[in-house]
């Protein structure tokens, strides 16, 4: 597992002097940081130094191709990354996409016919979104799910993974802690604040999904 951690340090007069939860804000914004980037490595980490991302983990001879390096995902593309994935992953009842966001902005205009201009819509917007428990948006008939560590629409770029991402294992060594320490930078009055945790990740079986990229 490899260790994530954010360091801040805060002039004593500021926690003596404030009239706020400071401690409360503090211990929140470390976490939520260094939250994001275990986030950004459990997505798109290189599996040296850091977890095997899930859009790293599935690539070479089994990844989907769109043609080209500037050519969008096109609706016969879809189909052959769903199909690309192992039947028996392929049916569990959490199969779902994922991508980013301008690449669902991208999709939400795609159409079933005449090279995507014409026909059905392949996207099908959630009508509970912005209720608490609310169903995500569909692709296909599949939950389309939003990440923004997701390469957006790039050259040579993993741009869309389907299947079943259970198959992604996260294994967390050490929940995240805070620590506080008003000797470490007593010669300046500093206290330092230290927020840190142990994870990894990588995928068990590479059948269970699979990713659309942007090139030949």
């Amino acid at each position: 597992a490899y260790k994530y951690g954010q360091l801040l340090q805060l002039a004593s007069e500021t926690l003596q002097d404030t009239g706020v939860d400071l401690l409360g804000f503090v211990a929140g914004n470390i976490a939520r940081a260094t939250g994001e980037v275990v986030a950004t490595d459990l997505m798109v980490g290189s599996g040296t130094a850091e977890p095997n991302g899930i859009m790293t983990a599935i690539g070479g001879a089994g990844t989907i191709a769109t043609g080209g390096s500037l050519i969008d995902p096109t609706y016969e593309k879809l189909i052959d990354l769903q199909y690309s994935v192992n039947s028996s992953y392929r049916n569990r009842p959490g199969v779902g996409w994922l991508m980013n966001d301008l690449t669902a902005a991208n999709l939400r205009k795609l159409r079933d016919g005449a090279g995507g201009t014409v026909g059905a819509v392949l996207w099908s917007p959630s009508l509970t979104a912005g209720i608490q428990g609310a169903e995500p948006d569909r692709l296909l008939g599949y939950p389309a799910w939003p990440d923004p560590n997701v390469a957006s629409l790039a050259s040579n770029a993993k741009v869309i993974a389907y299947g079943d991402f259970s198959a992604y294992y996260i294994r967390i060594a050490s929940g995240f802690t805070l620590e506080r320490s008003d000797d470490y930078a007593f010669n300046t009055d500093l206290v330092t604040f230290r927020g840190k945790t142990r994870v990894d990740g990588d995928c068990i079986d590479t059948t269970a999904y699979n990713v659309l990229k942007r090139s030949v």
